[in-house]
C-alpha cells in the first residue's frame, strides 16, 4: 500500500489484470476503469447478447456501440462510460415497463407469441393495441404521430416479415400489422369504415379546414437551433407555414443559411416545450407528442392561402421538381463515370497530390497545407518526418467520424427530398401520368401502400408501370380505350384478361424540359401514361410522346403481346 492507505501503481495494475481489464494508460485512467467496471457488476448490466460490455473484444464493441446510437470512433474507454450509461437508463426503462399484454417491446416475446397476439388483435380489429405491442412508455392511440407509430411498425415487421419469420401464419399476422397501421396512420383513406383502401381519397388533401384546436408550432434550424420564420425580417408571409408543414418546400435559415425542410427541422411540442419526431402525414391530424408525461392533443394551424398563391406554388413546385430531376440524373451519370474510372485515390496518389499542393491536408496526420506555403519543398521533408503513429490514427479517426456525419446528413437530405416529391405530387393532383415526378424510394412506398407487389431489384420505370396498370381503373385521367371512335391503336387484351387502358397524352402531364430529359427519364414519363415506347434512342422517343401529344397512333401499351 502507498502513503494514505491509498494503492500504488503497480498495485493497481495489478488489480486490473486480476479482473482482466486492460492495465494500459496513466493511473487516473485505471482507476477510472476499475470504478466503472465495479458499478456495471454491481448493477448486473449486460449488453442484448448477454455479454458484460467489458469482455467484448474491440470489434464487437464498436458494433454495439454503433446499434445504441454511440460513436465507434471513441477510444475504448470513452465507448464504455458511455455504453454503461445506456445500459443504465435500458434497464431502468425496462423495470418500470407496462403489463405482458402491451410489453415494452418485440423483444418481450418469441416470434411464436408476437404472431399469436397479432392475429388475435388483427381479428378484433385492435389495430392500436398491435402497435403498443412495440410501443415504449408512452403508450400508442389514434392521436399518436406517425413518426411514433412507424418506429413500433418497423420493430413488430422486424420480427413478423415472412423473410425473418418461419412461423407458418407469419404472412397472415404481418398483414395484419400493415393494416393496422394503415388504418391508424391514414384513417381518411377509409373514411367509411371498411377495410377498402379509398383511393380517390389518397390524392391531394384540401387546403381549407377547421383550425380548432391548432397552434403554430415551433419549427427550429437543426444546426443553430434558431426558431424559424417568427421574425418578421425574414419576410415570409404566414402560409409558409402550410407549405412547409407539408413538406412541399425547403426554406433557407436566416441565420446560419443552412437549407432545411420539415424532415430535418427540429419541431418543439406547444404543450410541453420539448422536441418530437413529425411527419407530413401528421398535418392534418390532431396528435399528442409522444413524450413521457404528456398526453395533451394539439393540431398544426392552417394559415388562409389564395387561389392565386396555390396556382404560383403549383407551377413553381412542378418546375423545381424538373430542375431537380435533371439534377439527380447528372449526379448518377458522374458517380457512375467515377467508378468506371476506378476507386478512391489511394495514400500513395494522395501523398503526391500531398507533394504537389492539390491536396489541402496532410494524408498522413491532417496538417493543413497553408503551413507549408512559403516553402515548396517543405511538404516532402513533413511526409518524411511524419511518423507519429498516434496522429495518424487521430486523423484517420475524424475523416471517418466526418464521413460518418456526411452520410448521415446525406440520408437527411434524401428523405427530405422524397418527402417533398411525394408531397408536390399529391399536391398537383396525385395524378398517375405525373409519377415520373417521384423518386424511386417514393415510388416503392405508394407500390407498398396500394398493394402492389414489385422485386426488391426492381427499376424505376418497371414500378412506375406496375403501380399505373394497377391504378389504371381508378385514376380520373381521361382514357383511350378500345373501339372504332378512337384515333389510336386497337388494345388488346392484357395479361390479367382485361382491356389496358392507355392514358391521354396532354400537355399539363408532359414535363415542360422534356427535351433535356435522359431515354430513362422519358420512358418513365411513357410508362406513367400507360405505354411503353418502341424507341431505342432519346429522339425516337421523344417522336412517339410528340405524336401521342397531337393524336397520333403511338406505341405499345403495358400488356400488348404480339402474336
Amino acid at each position: 500500500m502507498g502513503k494514505g492507505g491509498k494503492l500504488s501503481n503497480a498495485e493497481i495494475k495489478e488489480k486490473c489484470r486480476a479482473l482482466k481489464l486492460s492495465p494500459l494508460g496513466t493511473m487516473e485512467q485505471r482507476l477510472a476503469r476499475i470504478a466503472l467496471f465495479e458499478k456495471c457488476a454491481g448493477l448486473g448490466l449486460k449488453t442484448s447478447n448477454g455479454q458484460c460490455p467489458f469482455r467484448l473484444k474491440t470489434a464487437d464493441l464498436k458494433k454495439t456501440c454503433a446499434q445504441a446510437g454511440i460513436s465507434p470512433m471513441l477510444e475504448n474507454d470513452e465507448m464504455l462510460q458511455l455504453l454503461v450509461e445506456h445500459l443504465k437508463k435500458s434497464q431502468s426503462a425496462g423495470a418500470s415497463a407496462s403489463t405482458p399484454d402491451t410489453a415494452a417491446g418485440a423483444r418481450a416475446f418469441n416470434p411464436d407469441e408476437v404472431v399469436a397476439k397479432v392475429i388475435e388483435l388483427g381479428a378484433l380489429d385492435e389495430h392500436a393495441a398491435i402497435l403498443n405491442l412495440a410501443a415504449g412508455k408512452v403508450p400508442i392511440t389514434t392521436e399518436s404521430s406517425v413518426s411514433v407509430m412507424r418506429k413500433a411498425y418497423l420493430k413488430l415487421s422486424l420480427v413478423l416479415h415472412p423473410d425473418r419469420c418461419r412461423h407458418p401464419d407469419a404472412t397472415k399476422a404481418f398483414q395484419a400489422l400493415v393494416r393496422a397501421f394503415e388504418r391508424l396512420s391514414q384513417p381518411e383513406l377509409y373514411a367509411d369504415g371498411t377495410e377498402e383502401f379509398d383511393s380517390a381519397a389518397s390524392g391531394v388533401k384540401t387546403l381549407a379546414r377547421s383550425n380548432d384546436g391548432c397552434v403554430r408550432t415551433r419549427l427550429c434550424c437543426p444546426r443553430c437551433d434558431v426558431p424559424w420564420s417568427e421574425a418578421k425580417l425574414e419576410g415570409n408571409p404566414d402560409y409558409f407555414y402550410n407549405f412547409m408543414m407539408m413538406g412541399l418546400r425547403s426554406f433557407t435559415c436566416a441565420t446560419c443559411l443552412l437549407e432545411f425542410g420539415c424532415m430535418t427541422a427540429k419541431h418543439k411540442c406547444p404543450k410541453c416545450k420539448q422536441q418530437f419526431e413529425y411527419s407530413a402525414q401528421d398535418y392534418h391530424r390532431k396528435i399528442t407528442c409522444g413524450n413521457e408525461g404528456c398526453t395533451k392533443k394539439f393540431g398544426f394551424y392552417m394559415f388562409h392561402c389564395s387561389d392565386r398563391v396555390l396556382k404560383e406554388m403549383k407551377e413553381s413546385v412542378k418546375e423545381e421538381f424538373e430542375k431537380r430531376a435533371k439534377r439527380v440524373e447528372q449526379t448518377r451519370r458522374r458517380t457512375a463515370s467515377h467508378r468506371r474510372r476506378g476507386a478512391e485515390m489511394s495514400q500513395a496518389h494522395a501523398e503526391d497530390a500531398f507533394c504537389l499542393g492539390l491536396v489541402d491536408e496532410c494524408p498522413r496526420c491532417g496538417k493543413p497545407l497553408v503551413e507549408f506555403a512559403d516553402d515548396d519543398s517543405a511538404m516532402f521533408r513533413h511526409l518524411r518526418e511524419c511518423t507519429d503513429a498516434r496522429a495518424h490514427k487521430a486523423h484517420a479517426q475524424r475523416k471517418a467520424a466526418a464521413a460518418e456525419q456526411a452520410e448521415a446528413a446525406a440520408k437527411k437530405a434524401d428523405a427530405q427530398h422524397e418527402l417533398e416529391g411525394h408531397a408536390a405530387w399529391q399536391f398537383l393532383g396525385g395524378n398517375t401520368t405525373q409519377l415520373w415526378m417521384l423518386t424511386d424510394g417514393a415510388i416503392r412506398k405508394e407500390c407498398e401502400s396500394s398493394g402492389v407487389a414489385v422485386d426488391p431489384g426492381a427499376s424505376k420505370n418497371a414500378m412506375i408501370r406496375a403501380l399505373a396498370e394497377h391504378r389504371a381503373t381508378a385514376d380520373s385521367q381521361v382514357y383511350l380505350t378500345s373501339g372504332p371512335s378512337s384515333d389510336h391503336a386497337p388494345v388488346r387484351g392484357n395479361s390479367k384478361g382485361r382491356a389496358s387502358k392507355r392514358r391521354k397524352v396532354t400537355a399539363a402531364s408532359l414535363p415542360s424540359n422534356l427535351q433535356s430529359m435522359t431515354y430513362d427519364q422519358l420512358q418513365g414519363v411513357c410508362a406513367a401514361h400507360g405505354f411503353e415506347a418502341k424507341g431505342t434512342t432519346k429522339s425516337e422517343v421523344l417522336d412517339e410522346l410528340t405524336g401521342a401529344l397531337l393524336g397520333e397512333k403511338a406505341t405499345e401499351r403495358i400488356g400488348w403481346k404480339e402474336a
